[in-house]
């Protein structure tokens, strides 16, 4: 019997501290952001800003190192027909991705391999920029990453939640049977 309390008791102070450990991560964890105040300053003698918010629907892409400036429409895949609207003057914001923004996720913009549209991708260059106009007037300026080739049917360029960047698609491959992805990062944002 004495066993069977001494096991009891161990149980117990091992689920104990298993809560207290789980509450202990939860409430450090889960605390609201601070938002600074007239009374918070920082140690340079200013107060932080709190996090704004921009973000819009893209609706003009230029990429000055390739001469590229492209109107952007909304577009949308249609399961009816297993298309995505497409044209031979317009690039697309994929309307299923992030808003450009300059919080987190990814901001999908696609088109056909044509002269008008992206054909010039493959020029370009580390580090060269892509600025993204919106709806309502705010620049987004990028920095190209890198490229890389999926299928067509990897749709994992939709659940990116990490920091904000740009992807832009087209096709690729000698039958156009892949897709062609170009990643820039997020550098700034203007409203002029």
């Amino acid at each position: 019997m004495h066993n069977f309390y001494h096991r009891l008791w161990y149980y117990c102070s091992v689920g104990l501290i298993n809560l207290l450990v789980f509450t202990l991560f939860y409430a450090v964890n889960s605390r609201p952001p601070v938002l600074a105040s007239a009374q918070s300053i920082n140690q340079s003698g200013v107060a932080p800003q709190a996090f704004q918010l921009k973000q819009g629907t893209p609706n003009r892409l230029i990429i000055p190192s390739l001469n590229l400036a492209v109107p952007v429409e909304t577009g949308a895949y249609r399961p009816a027909n297993d298309s995505w609207t497409l044209d031979e003057q317009h690039a697309f914001y994929a309307e299923a991705s992030t808003p450009a923004n300059n919080k987190r996720g990814s901001t999908l913009i696609y088109g056909h391999r044509l002269p008008a549209i992206f054909e010039k991708l493959p020029s370009l260059q580390q580090n060269d920029t892509a600025i993204v106009y919106t709806d309502n007037g705010y620049k987004f300026y990028y920095s190209y990453v890198y490229r890389e080739e999926v299928d067509p049917t990897d749709t994992s360029i939709f659940s990116s939640y990490g920091k904000p960047i740009l992807t832009l698609q087209t096709c690729s491959g000698s039958w156009d049977q892949l897709r062609a992805l170009y990643s820039f990062k997020l550098q700034s944002v203007e409203k002029p």
